[in-house]
């Protein structure tokens, strides 16, 4: 397959098909803050006639009010009574199943955008961190799996006993597959998080998820390769 044309080489993702890859854009964009994200969407709307604001509203079934629709669902929610522990699985297929349809659909609206590919995997990285990035619509941990919604800090899905911030992440390696960032970049991301200031404990004996807390990566692969 030949190269894209852009400032950087390609990185196959695991599963055998090839993705450009670019480090100084992932790192840029991750590293980004409010101001920063707001002043790079204006900046791509002046090259392409898009911002983010037109893909939030070429998707409005999937969205009411800047939040998911399932977000005040409980239906199929159970408390299990050996452990009264909120039982989510049907809750958090839906979620997923959500999360999956609403980055396949952005994917394919800037994937039909008349610029390179590299511009294209640049314009998904800083569309990847609006939407996911804590507090934004698909940072679930602070939504519907909240500790407030679940309960508690733990909740059982599939049987399995997940924590809240556990969901968060299983669902951020979803829309990353989805829109197809590497799972290289999306551990990048959660990491280049986890060192900011005020947001976490970085663990520097987890190189490879950019020393993000190894439970946390962990997660996020496993989202990457779930299952539908």
């Amino acid at each position: 397959m030949s190269q894209p044309d852009g400032p950087g080489p390609s990185l196959e993702k695991e599963g055998g098909t090839p993705y450009p890859y670019y480090p100084s854009l992932a790192v840029f964009i991750f590293s980004m803050n409010a101001e920063e994200l707001e002043k790079a969407d204006e900046k791509h709307a002046e090259e392409t006639g898009y911002t983010s604001k037109y893909f939030t509203n070429q998707r409005q079934q999937g969205i009411k009010n800047d939040t998911p629709q399932n977000k005040e669902e409980t239906a199929g929610n159970r408390v299990l009574e050996d452990n009264a522990l909120l039982d989510v699985t049907e809750k958090f297929d839906a979620q997923l199943e959500e999360t999956r349809q609403f980055f396949k659909e952005l994917a394919s609206y800037v994937d039909e955008l008349d610029i390179p590919d590299w511009k294209k995997y640049a314009v998904k990285l800083l569309l990847f961190r609006k939407y996911v990035n804590n507090g934004a619509t698909f940072d679930i941990k602070e939504g519907a799996f909240s500790p407030i919604e679940l309960g508690g800090n733990y909740a059982l899905y599939q049987g399995e006993k997940f924590r809240f911030d556990d969901f968060g992440n299983y669902n951020y390696g979803v829309a990353a597959l989805a829109f197809g960032i590497t799972l290289h970049d999306a551990m990048m991301g959660a990491g280049i998080n986890q060192l900011k200031p005020g947001r976490g404990t970085p663990d520097w004996k987890n190189p490879r998820g950019f020393f993000d807390n190894r439970r946390d990566t962990h997660m996020i692969i496993r989202g990457y390769n779930h299952v539908f």
